[in-house]
């Protein structure tokens, strides 16, 4: 009698459920890794997922946090925060993506990236996914830029360059305090005067590392300011979160039979 060396149903089957559970082991590690704040919540505001960092801002548990309404933590918030976060979701809403809100809570200040989360369930809603990252040191050493580990930048409206910390230095290319700045940082700072209004996320890379830069226009100095922060740990967050939920949705499209988790 032939053998059958076909894999059937069952086997098929439980393929794929570890697949999935492997998937969802890995997800959570990786929230649980990050140092940033990660929350999922749905279109009444109610919290699907909350990791431990974003719970230690609200000096809770996950039990406590999980299952319940935004808008109740929120409150804890200063200023209006429901409402910050209402012109927030609008802008997800129509964008699929709202960058650098702040949200202020006790003395923490914290930057806030939210986006669309598709849902790998047919006719399921969309939820939102939004990573809370802790810029209370930043916002600090913007003080004192020369104590500033990131760096910080003052170029004038003729491209000079007036003030550049230590973390700067290597961005210069060689050049000096009083010395033409790369073209690059020239033209940026050209744009930023002309048009007189704040420019925030400019990334450059280098090294290993990507660095997200904040361009302030000083119209009666004419100069610019431009603080740099290390933004490689959220960037690379952010990249892994989008590829486990591509795994997802490709464990799920590709199953001819329902998976469950």
């Amino acid at each position: 009698m032939a053998s059958n060396s076909s894999t059937g149903p069952i086997e098929s089957n439980e393929a794929e459920l570890s697949a999935a559970k492997r998937t969802t082991k890995f997800f959570e590690k990786l929230l649980q890794a990050t140092a940033d704040g990660i929350l999922v919540t749905d279109t009444a505001q109610n919290i699907i997922l909350a990791n431990e960092a974003f719970c230690a801002l609200l000096e809770c548990n996950t039990r406590e946090v999980v299952e319940t309404n935004l808008f109740v933590w929120l409150e804890q918030f200063s200023g209006n925060a429901p409402r910050r976060w209402g012109e927030l979701e609008k802008r997800v809403s129509i964008e699929e993506i709202c960058r650098d809100v702040e949200f202020t809570i006790r003395d923490k200040t914290l930057n806030v990236t939210a986006s669309l989360l598709n849902d790998v369930s047919e006719g399921a809603s969309r939820s939102m996914i939004s990573i809370w990252h802790d810029v209370t040191q930043r916002k600090n050493l913007a003080k004192f830029p020369s104590e500033n580990p990131y760096p910080v930048l003052r170029i004038a409206g003729d491209g000079t360059v007036l003030f550049a910390n230590s973390a700067a230095q290597p961005l210069l290319e060689e050049r000096d305090v009083g010395q033409a700045a790369p073209d690059y940082w020239k033209k940026l700072s050209a744009d930023v005067l002309k048009s007189g209004e704040v420019k925030k996320n400019v990334e450059i890379e280098r090294e290993d590392k990507i660095l997200s830069f904040t361009a302030v226009p000083v119209p009666e100095g004419h100069y610019v300011n431009l603080y740099g922060l290390d933004v490689t740990e959220r960037k690379l967050a952010e990249k892994a979160l989008v590829d486990s939920e591509l795994r997802y949705r490709t464990l799920f499209e590709q199953s001819p039979d329902p998976v469950l988790i």
